[in-house]
């Protein structure tokens, strides 16, 4: 029996080391793409899915710049970009160090707060920022991004595309699905222009969506968690996801209160 168990743990660990080491294709970009936050200078659907993550993707490149598109529906994941803050990370040497960065969207108020339920004080609830509201905050608020070990770029955070080569955006749809869209000049991260010697090129590319801090409820008898939720989140995006749970112990975890990260290896198009 132990044998048994310790091959089957070298076969999860072999398999999970060998996932990482995929390489996926950047597309050459052979058509215009503005950096708009709107998904329709891509071919749809898009090539790569983290189910974990629940984020869309794919990566497109000329000989000067980067272009990467991010997209997701789901409510979770857009309440943390937006209040919580989101790096995307950029590796020359297809790894996760030594790496250039931007940061944006900034943290912003990323607490959520235990609330008691009005019709039944004994009871609480994880506080649910309503997406209309995180939008009209996205839309109204003063866009601030970050560089890292970025060439050229300031170290301080500077308004979003005034006067830097890096461009980005957030924008939604008809069916409220977050589009994220960057340019990134290989001049900021890499070189001025790719060769064909880059052909062989791998970059590395961390998509890392921060936490809220969600602290411990008190508990006193019953509590409602929407992480928890069965019910499913509205094909709007707005609904509901809250769920009773009467006489219950508080969960170990809480999915607003954990990081997300798409790790992505892509090989560079060259023409």
């Amino acid at each position: 029996m132990q044998r048994l168990i310790f091959i089957t743990v070298l076969c999860l660990t072999a398999y999970a080391s060998q996932a990482q080491k995929i390489v996926l294709n950047s597309l050459w970009r052979d058509s215009a793409i503005v950096i708009d936050g709107s998904p329709y200078d891509w071919q749809e659907p898009l090539s790569y899915y983290d189910s974990k993550a629940k984020i869309q993707y794919q990566v497109a490149n000329d000989d000067t710049a980067l272009y990467i598109i991010l997209k997701t529906m789901d409510y979770k994941a857009q309440a943390k970009i937006l209040r919580a803050g989101m790096d995307v990370i950029l590796d020359t040497m297809g790894r996760k160090k030594s790496a250039a960065a931007l940061l944006y969207p900034l943290p912003s108020n990323t607490k959520l707060q235990w609330i008691s339920d009005p019709a039944e004080p004994d009871r609480q609830e994880l506080e649910h920022p309503d997406l209309k509201d995180l939008r009209m905050e996205y839309e109204l608020a003063d866009k601030h991004i970050k560089y890292v070990e970025m060439a050229g770029l300031p170290k301080t955070p500077e308004p979003l595309n005034t006067n830097s080569p890096v461009v980005v955006a957030i924008s939604w749809d008809r069916d409220n699905v977050l589009t994220y869209e960057a340019r990134v000049p290989f001049r900021t991260f890499y070189h001025d222009k790719l060769t064909a010697a880059d052909a062989k090129k791998v970059i590395g590319i961390t998509v890392k969506v921060h936490p809220f801090d969600v602290p411990q409820p008190i508990q006193n008898g019953s509590m409602t968690d929407p992480s928890v939720s069965n019910s499913g989140m509205r094909q709007q995006g707005y609904g509901d996801t809250r769920q009773s749970m009467p006489n219950m112990a508080m969960p170990k975890t809480n999915e607003m209160s954990e990081s997300e990260e798409v790790q992505i290896r892509m090989k560079l198009a060259v023409k």
